[in-house]
């Protein structure tokens, strides 16, 4: 059986040690876990087992046990390394990944400066290429990018001198600021407990600010991919989550938000290939995601999904 695999996230199997009791709540929504096994569940590691469990309340897809603290520090220390003097970002055509971020963000009344926050974007690049497409909607303004990544990669520099960029080492560094705009694309699936995490995001966004947000959404692919003779790893322990579009219906009602917030985008999320370099990949990703257009929710099977979410407020 074939094997699609990520560089970026590659599969490790870990040891008794390295993983926290089998939890008895969904780690989104904090609904009991029910003790009634799937049919054929999905198996991530045998020993010691961890299976993936859907939540019936939030419908996240997640990993039964999840990594330590300690060892999840020790691996985003390391999570950029091979990429040495190449951008430190999860998506390297990083020009046209901005476009598509800044396509779905509300323009807003004229200010001052634009203020970003790249959350777990890694050396920020994407959020300053995000910043210059908005300021290309606005001349005469500023914008200023917020970096935070576990990592602790260094921000990239600044394109232009109307952009400037901050390096956030805790989120204490950003607490009390209020956005235009924030990133968290690929994030929360490799988070433990992404509930707090998204609470505070959202309530970081001024009043008619966005947010944007790209998940997996795999867990539908992972089988007819085994009838096929391919092998999709899930990806753990780097993803702990799959959260496609029926968590992110729920989403702003199980976080308390429906009356602040509104999911203003819910689609499959952008390919991350391109021709160029990766022409199979590219064209088996468009072939999976185009039915979506026509059959809507009875095809699941896009790999990916993207939202934004807007703070009601300023027009």
């Amino acid at each position: 059986m074939a094997t699609v695999q990520s560089s970026l996230n590659p599969v490790r199997y870990l040891a008794e040690e390295h993983l926290m009791p089998p939890s008895a709540q969904c780690p989104l929504c904090g609904a009991p876990v029910s003790g009634k096994p799937a049919r054929k569940p999905i198996v991530l590691q045998e020993n010691p087992v961890v299976i993936l469990v859907k939540c019936s309340r939030c419908r996240a897809v997640s990993a039964s046990r999840l990594p330590s603290a300690a060892y999840l520090q020790t691996y985003y220390a390391s999570y950029y390394n091979e990429f040495q003097n190449a951008p430190r970002v999860a998506f390297r055509d990083i020009r046209r990944f901005a476009v598509h971020i800044a396509s779905g963000a509300a323009p807003g009344k004229p200010q001052d400066t634009i203020r970003l926050l790249d959350y777990g974007g890694g050396d920020g690049r994407i959020a300053l290429e995000t910043a210059r497409c908005l300021l290309e909607r606005a001349a005469g303004r500023k914008a200023e990018v917020d970096c935070f990544d576990l990592s602790g990669t260094p921000p990239a520099p600044s394109p232009q001198a109307e952009i400037s960029i901050r390096a956030c080492a805790r989120p204490e560094d950003f607490a009390g600021r209020l956005y235009h705009g924030i990133i968290a694309s690929a994030v929360f699936e490799h988070i433990p407990h992404p509930r707090p995490v998204m609470k505070t995001l959202l309530a970081a966004l001024e009043p008619g600010g966005w947010l944007y947000a790209r998940t997996p959404y795999m867990v539908p692919l992972i089988a007819p991919a085994g009838i096929l003779g391919l092998r999709i790893p899930f990806g753990f322990p780097a993803h702990l989550h799959d959260l496609g579009p029926a968590f992110w219906r729920r989403c702003l009602a199980i976080l308390g938000l429906e009356a602040t917030h509104a999911l203003v985008r819910s689609q499959p999320s952008i390919i991350e290939t391109s021709l160029r370099d990766y022409p199979a990949r590219t064209i088996m990703a468009w072939c999976l995601k185009q039915p979506r257009r026509i059959m809507g929710g009875l095809w699941p099977l896009v790999g990916g999904w993207e939202v934004w979410i807007r703070r009601a407020g300023r027009d």
